[in-house]
């Protein structure tokens, strides 16, 4: 504790001016007893009498200075000795505080001697570790806290600590009192004596594994958003070029060919359509596919995909399900979540090749919290957990944060497209949902999707079946695209089904055929991207021009939310390409129909 300098006490072994003045009062009283008193005059004693007052008086002012100086020493030692009580008292309320913020701190706080042992552990390194003080007192980490394999890692921070580094970082796995292991983020710091020498170290201590599962699956959720980012534009190309295949079979089988031309037709109308399933799925993967949302019971769905399992798939395999009467309804296109269990239960076939059993179940959860799934995605509230389990081969754990990824698939060549799971994650995001999966090698997999459930609500009807593709009646039909072959295979379909077409390669051109015949368009088919001015340039002019004039959008490009758009414009039609030739001929009558 610091001192304060003082004045040195009176030191009361040095009595000088005390035996002056004995010595004096001796002499003086010598005089006058061995002298004769016949000797003794009245001036002798007044002499005698004067010199023992002022020798008196000396003494007595000597004694009271003297005193004095032993009252203000005795003051200063009492001073001194309050501020070291004070200081003392200070010492201790100040360890006590320390000590109460180590016992409290959130994080793990441990002390360890110069030989790693541990000499403090403090509640949060308990929560943490699983051991009591009591247990981590005295051991060093390779007895408890670290594997074999950790162990140099944790030699090499040793090494820098007593090599002076001040502040030394580092991430390992840690072993816990229940058999788990963890992943720890350390900060050490050396702990000095008095001399400066090293004495042992502070280590601050947090459990990061459930933050590391978390950046890995935000990591995972960027890596799938722009594969589908890229995956969109590659789609909006691949429709154009299906589109006019597509239509082109169409119309050449209204040709009546011969058995020979219609087998070939009927091949390259299969192949395009496959091809257009293919780029759909990529399409529902990049962004969802905005279907039509109802009210729907997912029991009745797993009940048609258990009457195709049982129709279609191998014998060997045993397929169940296991639905309560009181499952809640969600909101969804009932085909998109029918292609959803459909690809789940296809994957657990082909994960069984030698037999297995395969198991469909539904059940109502309350999800406590956000942030859960695979994605890390999920959010809270009521929802329809759907599984879907195998007694496959299950999923090996280095490649099942790359399911998901379209085009991925670890089936041979030719047997799978990879693009499955991706649609499943499409189609589940896209309803609000999220997924998981478990999965052990050699014991199976088990799918779960989520789905945002409505308790109580009831299950709407089906909607009423299309009606045949009507003929045209004469009407006058402008036909936009910057495809020529999309135009002119368009211009054909319609020709052949009683209508008479226009035909323009983009927004401006358009308006200058609707300015040169005001009054015989009745309808607009229009492509959405285009260069010059596009489909939506042209649908705002359009609407100022032509409010009453009917628009039917057509696009090969998955953007997100552009049906909202152009509904905003007064387009209420939206054909995505490629479409089948009586899709278009429908949608078409039943807007002239209407504008009459």
């Amino acid at each position: 504790m610091p001192t304060h300098p003082t004045q040195p006490p009176y030191c009361p072994h040095k009595p000088i001016l005390p035996v002056v003045l004995t010595l004096g009062l001796g002499a003086a009283l010598s005089v006058l007893l061995f002298a004769a008193p016949a000797s003794w005059t009245l001036d002798a004693l007044l002499l005698g009498g004067l010199l023992l007052t002022a020798l008196l008086a000396g003494y007595l002012a000597t004694s009271a200075r003297h005193t004095a100086q032993l009252a203000q020493a005795n003051q200063q030692l009492l001073l001194e000795v309050t501020e070291r009580q004070r200081a003392e008292e200070e010492l201790r309320s100040s360890q006590s505080r320390l000590q109460l913020q180590f016992d409290r701190m959130p994080i793990g706080c441990i002390t360890w001697d110069r030989e790693r042992r541990v000499t403090s552990w403090n509640p949060a390194a308990e929560a943490m570790f699983g051991f009591t003080a009591q247990e981590a007192l005295g051991k060093q980490p390779h007895q408890f806290l670290l594997s074999p394999e950790q162990q140099p890692l944790v030699q090499q921070v040793a090494e820098r600590l007593l090599a002076g580094n001040s502040n030394v970082q580092h991430v390992n796995q840690n072993l816990t009192k229940d058999g788990r292991t963890i992943l720890c983020e350390w900060t050490n710091t050396p702990l000095r004596d008095p001399a400066g020498a090293f004495a042992g170290s502070l280590s601050m201590v947090q459990d990061i594994t459930e933050r590391k599962s978390m950046e890995k699956q935000l990591l995972r959720a960027q890596r799938v958003e722009s594969i589908g980012t890229l995956a969109s534009g590659i789609a909006h190309d691949l429709n154009n070029i299906l589109a006019p295949i597509m239509m082109s079979a169409q119309i050449l089988q209204l040709n009546k060919p011969g058995e020979e031309e219609r087998e070939i037709l009927a091949t390259i109308q299969a192949s395009a359509q496959r091809g257009a399933d293919i780029v759909k799925q990529v399409l529902t993967f990049a962004r969802g596919v905005e279907g039509q949302r109802v009210i729907l019971q997912p029991s009745h769905l797993i009940k048609e995909i258990q009457s195709i399992a049982n129709e279609t798939f191998p014998k060997n395999i045993t397929f169940r399900c296991n639905v309560p009467r009181d499952l809640w309804t969600v909101t969804g296109d009932a085909t998109q979540l029918h292609q959803v269990l459909l690809n789940l239960c296809v994957n657990a076939r082909d994960a069984m090749p030698d037999g297995g059993a395969l198991l469909v179940s539904a059940e109502n959860v309350q999800v406590a919290k956000a942030g859960l799934g695979l994605f890390a995605n999920g959010k809270a509230g009521p929802h329809v957990l759907v599984q879907v389990s195998d007694t496959g081969y299950g999923i090996p754990p280095a490649i099942i944060e790359k399911i998901f990824d379209p085009f991925f698939t670890t089936k041979e060549q030719g047997k799978g497209t990879g693009l499955g799971l991706s649609t499943v994650f499409g189609i589940v995001r896209s309803h609000g949902g999220f997924l998981d999966v478990q999965s052990q090698p050699g014991r199976g997999s088990t799918f779960k999707v989520y789905l945002p459930a409505q308790p109580g609500k009831a299950v709407s009807r089906a909607a009423a079946a299309p009606q045949p593709s009507p003929r045209g009646a004469g009407e006058c039909i402008l036909v936009v695209d910057d495809e020529a072959s999309i135009r002119s295979v368009t211009e054909r379909t319609l020709t052949q089904h009683g209508y008479q077409v226009l035909v323009a390669a983009n927004g401006k051109e358009a308006l200058g055929l609707l300015a040169s015949h005001p009054a015989a368009v009745k309808a607009v088919i229009t492509d959405i991207m285009m260069p010059v001015m596009d489909g939506m340039a042209l649908a705002h002019a359009l609407k100022q021009s032509h409010p009453q004039m009917p628009v039917i959008a057509c696009t090969g490009w998955g953007q997100e939310g552009i049906q909202a758009k152009l509904k905003g414009l007064g387009v209420e039609s939206f054909l995505e390409k490629p479409y089948p030739t009586d899709a278009l001929l429908t949608t078409l009558r039943q807007h002239l129909t209407a504008a009459r």
